[in-house]
């Protein structure tokens, strides 16, 4: 290959480049201002945001449904620790509910991601 055809290579890759960063950089300013600008939870309200659940520990009344939703980009699941409920994969922007009917305390997890515990208590 010659030269010239290499700098005319390398000036129509430039451009290409350049603007793939450009959109990557707007796609990760995106998924920032997503996961941050996300407001405040409802009663019975759960996120899955940042490979957490938030609250981590939820409170509530007797007959209750919780609502949990996916705030990630990517999967999770409610999977109870004592196989009471299992939402299954939770892909982004998605939600799982659940209704509480007897009071205790009900530790679940993400099957997906071994630091992802949470726990709500019935009263």
């Amino acid at each position: 290959m010659t030269l010239h055809k290499m700098r005319m290579r390398s000036e129509h890759l430039l451009p290409a480049v350049l603007l793939g960063w450009v959109l990557m950089a707007g796609c990760m300013n995106m998924k920032h201002s997503a996961k941050e600008g996300l407001g405040s939870h409802g009663p019975g309200q759960v996120w899955m945001k940042k490979d957490g659940f938030s609250p981590s520990t939820l409170t509530i009344p007797l007959n209750t449904t919780v609502t949990w939703t996916n705030k990630d980009w990517w999967a999770h699941t409610v999977s109870s620790d004592a196989a009471i409920f299992e939402s299954g994969k939770i892909h982004s922007g998605k939600t799982y509910t659940y209704q509480f009917k007897v009071a205790g305390t009900y530790s679940y997890h993400c099957t997906i991601h071994d630091n992802m515990v949470g726990k709500i208590i019935v009263q």
